[in-house]
């Protein structure tokens, strides 16, 4: 295994299963080398996959503003017990037992709707589709160095269903820039 997709969500909560839903279509490329787990949640037996892979990229769905990519760093977990894991405690695990630390990112994809359900509302399927289109792109590549390889990372809060009568520009922001942040700029690109 060269490179580990990481989709994850509920697919039962609306747009928290577009992680998982990203991973189904990232093993439907067939791409050599690279191997795609849709999973419910984040466990620590990932962490043996981890260690095996030369990069990694989780995929969920976000919250907090526009989509983007960001690296992932190995972090400590907290010292009680708990059934909450995050990529950089998973990475934290693969070095910690493994002796591994592959470089790996994180690709949040907008999520606006947690309702029960299984469709995903027009920003998060918009998202999907940029998402994949960036992380395709990355996979064919075969880079892994986010800050010289994505010159474009997705953004598509701002796009909804409703935008314009469903006309949108694409834009996309610098992985090194984060826009949620006070003087944070975006470089954008159009599609």
């Amino acid at each position: 295994m060269k490179t580990l997709v990481i989709g994850y969500g509920n697919g039962l909560r609306g747009d928290d299963a577009v992680g998982s839903r990203a991973a189904e279509q990232v093993e439907g490329w067939d791409l050599p080398g690279v191997t795609s787990l849709a999973v419910h949640q984040l466990t620590p037996e990932l962490a043996a996959a981890i260690a095996e892979a030369e990069a990694v990229w989780f995929i969920d769905a976000s919250v907090e503003g526009p989509g983007r990519v960001e690296p992932v760093v190995p972090s400590e977990p907290d010292s009680r017990l708990n059934h909450l894991w995050s990529p950089g405690v998973l990475l934290y695990l693969a070095k910690s037992l493994y002796g591994a630390e592959p470089p790996a990112y994180h690709l949040l994809i907008p999520a606006v709707e947690f309702g029960y359900g299984v469709d995903l509302s027009a920003i998060a399927r918009d998202g999907l589709a940029d998402g994949l289109e960036t992380l395709k792109g990355q996979l064919i590549s075969g880079e892994s160095n986010v800050n010289d390889v994505l010159g474009c990372v997705v953004a598509t809060a701002q796009r909804t269903a409703s935008n314009l009568g469903g006309a949108s520009r694409r834009a996309m922001t610098h992985p090194t820039a984060n826009p949620l942040s006070p003087g944070g700029q975006e470089a954008l690109c159009t599609k």
